[in-house]
């Protein structure tokens, strides 16, 4: 470990600031709710945070149902560098020392957010946000997810705004917040598909749109994580310009499907 590496993780832990300004992914409340929980491993600012990207990853071109072959060895790494660490040179204390290490959350595009998480980000239920409680509608012959103003405040004045939006006032409330008991209980007692087969969209709505259980909840702190999964910001405004700019939604049905909203 050089001197600049480790003045640096010590910056972020010596000069936290709370002043609910987002410098650095530690002022997250995730960052600090992940502090709270393990406070043994937030006590040497040594110890790795990663984050996992498999965009574009797409051995074989199967990578949905078969990713677990590849992470499989990297969880096990994982596991060990969590509970056991690796013994580290420090340069800027001229010591070893056991450095630990911890996946804090993946980045993907939304299509990669399904492989990881487990959670189909397809049909009526693909917010794994919202999960059961998501708002979605049929509009220019695909399925749409609306209700983006109930995550804003009760008081909030594009609550009542309706022409303005889809035409209608806003009146339901944020989708509740799962606990990770209440996500293991569910994922224990679900049945899923054989290994690498694919899983019929009619299965039990018990199910919700869990595929499988995602292997990276056999990391003793992935459960208790607040915030596991990222979108790539960079992927998603690339997308929202396509359709803006480049209309390609721009179509006769969409039109009509505006007129009918009255919008």
């Amino acid at each position: 470990m050089s001197t600049h590496t480790a003045t640096d993780m010590r910056w972020h832990k010596e000069k936290w600031v709370d002043d609910d300004v987002m410098r650095h992914p530690a002022d997250g409340e995730a960052w600090k709710e992940f502090d709270r929980t393990f406070p043994e491993f937030a006590a040497d600012s040594r110890n790795v945070r990663l984050g996992l990207a498999i965009d574009e990853f797409n051995p074989y071109g199967d990578p949905s149902r078969s990713i677990d072959v590849y992470i499989r060895s990297l969880v096990d790494e994982l596991k060990d560098l969590w509970t056991n660490g690796v013994r580290t040179f420090d340069k800027s204390t001229g010591k070893m020392f056991t450095l630990r290490a911890a996946v804090m959350w993946t980045v993907n595009d939304f299509p990669a957010y399904a492989m990881v998480s487990r959670w189909s980000t397809k049909c009526y239920m693909a917010c794994p946000v919202c999960k059961e409680d998501v708002t979605f509608g049929w509009h220019a012959g695909k399925v749409c997810y609306l209700g983006h103003r109930r995550w804003l405040s009760w008081d909030h004045e594009w609550r009542t705004k309706d022409k303005e939006f889809d035409g209608n006032i806003e009146r339901q409330l944020r989708p509740r917040e799962w606990s990770d008991d209440e996500i293991l209980e569910q994922l224990h007692r679900l049945d899923f598909a054989p290994f690498r087969k694919i899983v019929s969209q009619l299965r039990a709505s018990t199910h919700l749109n869990w595929t499988h259980k995602s292997m990276f909840f056999e990391l003793p702190y992935w459960s208790k994580l607040k915030l596991r999964h990222n979108l790539d910001v960079m992927d998603v405004e690339k997308n929202v310009f396509d359709i803006l700019m480049g209309k390609t939604k721009d179509m006769i049905k969409a039109r009509l499907d505006l007129e009918r909203m009255g919008i």
